[in-house]
């Protein structure tokens, strides 16, 4: 398994070499430590970077010829002189800046460290590429270092420079589901990061999408074209017809009763006394 190239250098980085470094540099200790912790990573990417341009990698060769990094990790203090300015041809000339200002230690110091990080990081890369070192396998080595040294880099120190996230234009009016939706689990997420506590719920339940008004469904019609209320109002007239009738007969049957005995010549009528 390849090593590590940041505990390589890291390694060589001991508390008793840091503490000496910051007595030669007039520094505090914490602070070079912290400015140490940063600038690692930061050299070591910036060679990567150089490597990967056109010619890169016979540069590194040629600057690992030059400093005689093959060395520099058995004695890094050595590489350690006050005033001392970092190689513009491997990094950028505002890195010390940026590196003095993260640590808070005075930019000569951060030039001085970054200029004795140099020459340990080629010696690093050196070590662990495959032999026989060229151009080749020095290039495949700083491509497989790249995942190592990006998540070496300390909080608030990275080099990359990733832009800060655009914030979200605030919302007219509540005028769509989908729009209150996205907002709101914006606004959850930024609130649980600030809060650094607590469950932000990011994908709320849907709201309900409005219904529109129910219309009253037209009043169901018969095949003739009457409404449909009117055939059963005509058949229950017919039924009262009928049976009215039928009671009105039963009745005039009851008033009249039987039919009377005719009475025959000479016979009193009823009611009557005969006279002498």
């Amino acid at each position: 398994m390849t090593p590590n190239v940041v505990d390589l250098v890291q390694g060589a980085l001991g508390p008793d070499m840091l503490s000496r470094a910051g007595e030669r540099l007039n520094e505090e200790p914490n602070a070079l430590g912290r400015a140490a912790g940063a600038a690692v990573p930061a050299v070591l990417w910036r060679l990567i970077e150089r490597g990967r341009a056109p010619g890169g990698a016979d540069a590194l060769l040629g600057a690992m010829r030059r400093t005689g990094a093959a060395r520099a990790l058995a004695d890094p203090l050595s590489r350690l002189q006050a005033g001392a300015r970092p190689d513009p041809d491997l990094l950028a000339d505002d890195l010390e800046d940026r590196l003095a200002g993260f640590a808070r230690i005075r930019p000569e110091s951060a030039a001085a460290l970054l200029a004795m990080l140099t020459p340990l990081a080629l010696g690093a890369f050196a070590r662990i590429a495959p032999t026989p070192l060229n151009a080749d396998t020095l290039g495949r080595t700083l491509r497989e270092q790249e995942n190592n040294v990006e998540r070496a880099f300390p909080p608030g120190f990275d080099l990359r420079g990733a832009e800060p996230p655009t914030p979200a234009a605030a919302p007219e009016r509540a005028s769509a589901a989908v729009t209150a939706d996205a907002v709101d689990r914006v606004v959850a997420a930024e609130a649980a990061a600030a809060s650094g506590g607590g469950e932000a719920v990011l994908f709320p339940a849907p709201a309900p999408a409005a219904q529109p008004p129910a219309t009253p469904a037209p009043a169901s019609t018969s095949s003739g074209g009457l409404p449909g209320w009117l055939l059963p109002l005509l058949a229950a007239l017919i039924l009262l017809g009928v049976l009215f009738f039928l009671l009105r007969g039963f009745f005039d049957t009851q008033a009249v009763g039987p039919a009377a005995a005719p009475i025959p010549p000479g016979a009193a009528a009823p009611g009557r006394v005969p006279g002498p």
